[in-house]
């Protein structure tokens, strides 16, 4: 008798697959997922590099591309692995209000460069990019807005 009855109670507690409820308890809503806002525009300084320099080309210029960016930590910290997809971004020169798609093709340190806002500077510009932009390289910084393409 008293197997049966052990066996009883094991198989109401341990093998019953039933949800019970208490009706004390009120419910508890299912956790939301929670949306993180990415920026996609960037207000800040672009400074300039040339990748074709001291007789060395680099792979991007060997291939014809010169409307090339190297990006600043601030916006990589956003879109990594730009090196994996092609990475186009739009440049508005606040100084001539022109603008310019812009491919990414490395990151940048931009050397310790800061601007009078004493951030560091979001991308390194080719000078055929300055050239469209209508800003002289001898300026050296320039104050740009980014647009990260989709």
């Amino acid at each position: 008798m008293k197997v049966a009855l052990i066996a009883g109670i094991l198989s109401a507690s341990f093998f019953n697959v039933g949800t019970v409820t208490d009706p004390a308890m009120p419910e508890v809503p299912a956790p939301s997922a929670e949306v993180i806002e990415v920026p996609t525009v960037f207000t800040g300084t672009a400074t300039w590099f040339d990748a074709t320099r001291h007789g060395r080309a680099t792979w991007y210029t060997r291939n014809g591309i010169t409307l090339y960016g190297a990006i600043g930590a601030e916006v990589r910290a956003v879109k990594q692995h730009y090196f994996q997809t092609e990475w186009l971004v739009r440049i508005t020169s606040r100084l001539t209000g022109r603008q310019v798609i812009v491919q990414v093709v490395d990151e940048c340190t931009c050397y310790g460069v800061r601007s009078v806002q004493g951030d560091e500077p979001l991308i390194d510009l080719s000078p055929a990019v300055w050239q469209v932009l209508g800003v002289r390289l001898g300026r050296g910084v320039m104050p740009i807005t980014l647009e990260i393409l989709p």
